[in-house]
């Protein structure tokens, strides 16, 4: 039996997650590439072409709540005020249990550190944006994980308002950018490569920088490749090791390493 079996998700907390999951009825693909529905459903609901009603958008929404609900109550041992657990399903919702269950926040939190858990709430805030390509902050999660934390923080458990400050900012015609890092008239689709790493000025000068190296060692032992079967063989090593190097750093480079 858990010490927070008598808690369930409150006003408060329901607001939170309807107001940052936005209303859907029509199936769309999420900023990093999920199928979703309704108010932030996935999974075997969630299908290309489906169109639901309110009432089956609630339905869902209570029993995905329910599932948060019962994960929170497994992984936490410590007691939780309203507003707490409120914060913890909004986290978990969007987060999943195994983001929770492996958390510096949540062995802070059982260890009865509520202040160094609370921040620990920022840390959540990268994800893989399918509309650019790019591993990273969101400004979604960014601003998401800023309103779990308050509401965990704030200890009035009759205290369930939330700051709702950056709802409706963003004008987006594409729900799957409903975070606003992805706007059409911005950002018009997915960059290819070399775009993409021509946007980071430090790597694209790394990368000129190897190349230039390259270019002005092949120079000097070009002579000697053409008559020296050694000198060819180390000429294809030093080749191979710079495609490998220049590949590492792409790879580095898109991953937000």
């Amino acid at each position: 039996m858990s010490v927070n079996d008598h808690l369930h998700i409150g006003p408060g907390g329901l607001a939170l997650i309807k107001e940052k999951e936005g209303w859907y009825p029509k199936a769309y693909l999420d900023p990093v590439g999920v199928w979703t529905i309704g108010w932030g459903t996935t999974g075997a609901d969630a299908v290309p072409g489906r169109v639901i009603t309110k009432e089956q958008g609630e339905a869902f929404l209570r029993r995905d709540m329910r599932e948060a609900e019962n994960d929170i109550k497994k992984l936490v041992t410590v007691p939780l005020n309203q507003n707490q657990f409120d914060a913890l399903v909004s986290f978990v919702y969007n987060l999943g249990a195994g983001n929770l269950g492996k958390s510096t926040l949540l062995k802070l939190l059982n260890r009865g550190n509520y202040e160094g858990a609370a921040g620990q709430f920022q840390y959540f805030n990268n994800a893989r944006d399918r509309c650019t390509g790019r591993f990273g902050p969101l400004p979604g999660l960014t601003i998401r994980r800023r309103q779990e934390r308050d509401l965990f923080l704030s200890e009035d458990m009759g205290d369930t308002s939330v700051d709702f400050v950056d709802s409706g900012q963003y004008d987006v015609q594409d729900p799957s950018c409903n975070d606003g890092t992805c706007r059409a008239e911005r950002v018009p689709g997915r960059p290819g490569a070399m775009r993409e790493v021509m946007r980071n000025s430090d790597t694209f000068k790394s990368l000129m920088g190897i190349f230039t190296g390259f270019m002005a060692m092949m120079a000097s032992m070009f002579q000697q490749i053409a008559s020296n079967p050694v000198a060819m063989i180390l000429a294809v090593v030093v080749i191979i090791g710079i495609c490998v190097a220049v590949y590492i750093k792409y790879r580095d480079t898109k991953e937000g390493r």
